[in-house]
């Protein structure tokens, strides 16, 4: 087996590792916005761009700690653990983020891989929710509540039954990014939404159980002259439900190896296309507004 690359993490003028100089990804390449979708009132809209810097810095802060143990690797691909309750989480104000929890119980997972093809062809696979699916088979669906600026989207998703697992559903703050180093963030985090309808439109024949995505994001830096990408992949959540104990937290981190690995390898695949079929569309009734409730 190849020996994992672990290299400690430096910030230098050439390489960001801080959101110090970024700029949020309001260039237009983020599909879907439009004024009709704004959320406008509540918590969540009051300071939308410095709750989008703590998240950003708090994702790439999780990067650079030391103390990131091997987990497994396959194929090129490098995962890394530690214990949820060492990573910085943010302060948020009342009403944005995640739903307080024992992150401790959980295992927060680093993944990193080259990918042969360009940044920008990585990229554009999460600019929209057309090839959520086929990255990401484990999810059922994935729909837009509603934007609180050009870079920044609410989204909510679901995942499969798995014999007696319920589905889960979750509400997710999805901020789109650039480092002063041209690198490209899409910070994610949980947000406290029912989102009702949704629930109510979806696919699940069973109710759902409500998953909180406490810290995650991608990483991807352009390397060997813009025609690879370097991807890092960060992820810490509580599946909640019967894992939301120490017993069933312990049987989600046994499955945690294999999830980044076969993410990436799907991404690898996607990216080496060079034509893209979109997810099968869905019909839903179409929203006149942000759908917040």
């Amino acid at each position: 087996k190849r020996a994992f690359g672990f290299k400690k993490k430096e910030t230098t003028p050439d390489v960001a590792w801080d959101a110090l100089g970024s700029v949020a990804d309001a260039s237009g390449k983020v599909q879907g916005y439009s004024d009709r979708m704004r959320i406008t009132h509540g918590a969540l809209a009051r300071n939308v761009e410095r709750d989008n810097l703590e998240l950003v810095n708090k994702v790439l802060g999780a990067l650079t700690m030391e103390g990131w143990a091997p987990l497994s690797n396959k194929d090129g691909i490098d995962v890394y653990k530690r214990s949820g309750g060492d990573v910085a989480l943010g302060s948020y104000p009342p009403g944005v983020g995640a739903k307080a929890s024992d992150s401790s119980k959980f295992l927060c997972l680093w993944a990193k891989a080259e990918i042969d093809a360009p940044i920008d062809k990585v990229y554009n696979l999460f600019l929209s929710n057309d090839y959520v699916l086929q990255y990401n088979p484990m999810c059922q669906e994935c729909r837009d509540v509603g934007w609180l600026d050009p870079a920044t989207k609410i989204t909510w998703a679901t995942s499969k039954r798995v014999g007696p697992i319920f589905s889960r559903d979750f509400v997710t703050r999805c901020h789109y990014r650039k480092l002063r180093d041209g690198s490209l963030v899409l910070a994610t985090m949980s947000e406290q939404l029912p989102c009702l309808e949704f629930q109510a439109q979806g696919l699940s024949a069973t109710p759902y159980c409500r998953m909180e995505v406490t810290l995650a994001g991608y990483v991807l830096r352009s390397i060997d002259g813009g025609t690879k990408t370097e991807f890092n992949m960060l992820s810490l959540s509580n599946p909640g439900g019967v894992f939301d104990s120490q017993l069933g937290a312990a049987v989600a981190n046994m499955v945690a190896a294999t999830g980044p690995i076969n993410f990436i390898t799907l991404l690898r695949k996607m990216s080496r296309q060079d034509t893209l079929t979109p997810d099968p569309v869905r019909s839903y009734p179409i929203a006149s507004r942000a759908m917040v409730s």
